[in-house]
């Protein structure tokens, strides 16, 4: 996080990308705005992309009737490091971009 309160908004976002992204069985790395650290997929469920996103970027605006969206990159890893056990370890191994996207969400 950037030093904004996070809201619960912004807690159920994030919980809904990290769980339809680990369903998935495509990504190995999750990084998410509203995390500290990055979540390594468990081996049974592992895939070969690493998903970066803010979930709800510009929630803490929401009471001005702004538009907020999501914001997302996709990387595809082409080696994993064997001990891919910290986000650290993954530098080590080669990423190529696949895609990036933003969503945005209003009321008008």
């Amino acid at each position: 996080m950037q030093g904004e309160e996070q809201k619960k908004l912004d807690v159920l976002a994030n919980d809904i990308m990290i769980n339809a992204l680990r369903a998935s069985g495509k990504t190995a790395v999750l990084v998410s705005e509203e995390l500290d650290d990055a979540i390594i997929i468990e081996d049974k469920q592992k895939g070969k992309y690493c998903v970066v996103f803010d979930p709800l970027d510009g929630s803490s605006n929401i009471d001005a009737g702004v538009n907020i969206g999501t914001i997302f990159g996709i990387y595809h890893i082409v080696s994993i490091n064997p001990d891919l056990t910290s986000f650290s370890n993954l530098c080590y191994g080669a990423l190529l971009i696949v895609g990036l996207a933003t969503w945005f969400f209003g009321d008008s």
